[in-house]
């Protein structure tokens, strides 16, 4: 496990100076969940995602294992994930809420700061419902409960073949995944006067696309708890939260990929202002601890940005 105190105090600072975020969009279905003043409306917004990952490359031998060559300089792998969605939720019934979902990416890779492989284009689209459980009405402490769960699918819309200069592109450049997934999702709210907390868990699994690969399972939770404040007619809510993510190993032909697999804990933070229908979402992301299989890029930060507009 890789445990760092300094990022953590980083963390804090950045989630104080930011307000924290209070409504992040989880990595595996990047729609909204949780608190939101425009929470029985439909709503249709881009959200804009990006993520930083970096390493040192390290060459892979036919044993599997890995290794550094004497005497030799071993490159600077910094991984970029930008990823812009289209996002739709629609409210067929009072208890029911859709979330659908059409993402673009751009992903960059840099050896030693220098660009090495773009790779872009649409990824996979996805549906996911969700019925509302239980909506509790506030008690004499001004205490209410929210819960959703639900499930959807995620179809193979997306690139997931794009060849590099160089050769074969990995797949988790790649994107798209070539798979039918199943996702299962499930949200709570508490709520106490001005203050609450949230908390979404999802969870998404495939098969293996028609090249023989079969991306690991995901699994993520995201928490946070936050403030509203009113002023006339605009609305802010900061938060601060935590977002665990766990990947089961890929595999290839039904043998283990390396290097692939693992978990990280970051720390959130952000701000949501909405007025009238109107809702802007700011958010960042650092690690707090990661244990990630083999020599994978470690994840250093997080970006989150997202205009929505409600509607009738």
């Amino acid at each position: 496990m890789r445990f760092s105190v300094d990022r953590i105090v980083v963390s804090v600072l950045l989630s104080l100076l930011l307000l924290a975020g209070s409504a992040t969009a989880c990595e595996m279905c990047n729609c909204y969940l949780g608190i939101n003043p425009n929470y029985n409306q439909h709503m249709i917004g881009v959200n804009f995602r990006h993520r930083v990952y970096q390493g040192l490359h390290v060459h892979q031998a036919s044993d599997g294992h890995n290794h550094v060559h004497p005497g030799e300089v071993t490159p600077t792998i910094r991984e970029n994930f930008q990823t812009t969605d289209l996002n739709l939720r629609l409210y067929p019934l009072p208890e029911l809420q859709l979330f659908v979902n059409l993402p673009y990416s751009y992903n960059y890779i840099e050896t030693n700061g220098m660009v090495t492989d773009v790779i872009k284009g649409f990824g996979d689209a996805f549906i996911l419902g969700q019925y509302q459980v239980l909506n509790t009405m506030p008690d004499s402490d001004n205490v209410r409960h929210r819960v959703f769960l639900g499930g959807g699918v995620k179809a193979p819309t997306g690139v997931y073949d794009k060849p590099s200069d160089d050769g074969e592109i990995e797949a988790h450049y790649q994107p798209g995944t070539g798979t039918w997934d199943l996702l299962l999702a499930g949200s709570y709210l508490l709520k106490w006067r001005q203050w609450g907390a949230s908390s979404d868990v999802t969870f998404r699994t495939g098969r293996k696309n028609d090249l023989g690969y079969h991306m690991g399972d995901r699994f993520n939770v995201n928490t946070s708890i936050f403030h509203q404040f009113v002023v006339k007619d605009w609305t802010m809510l900061p938060s601060l939260g935590a977002f665990f993510e766990q990947a089961g190993k890929d595999e290839q032909d039904e043998l283990t990929v390396s290097n692939t697999g693992g978990w990280g804990l970051l720390g959130s933070a952000g701000f949501d202002l909405y007025y009238g229908r109107t809702s802007l979402h700011l958010a960042g992301q650092l690690p707090l601890a990661q244990d990630l299989v083999g020599t994978q890029t470690e994840n250093k930060f997080r970006l989150i940005a997202g205009l929505q507009f409600a509607f009738r």
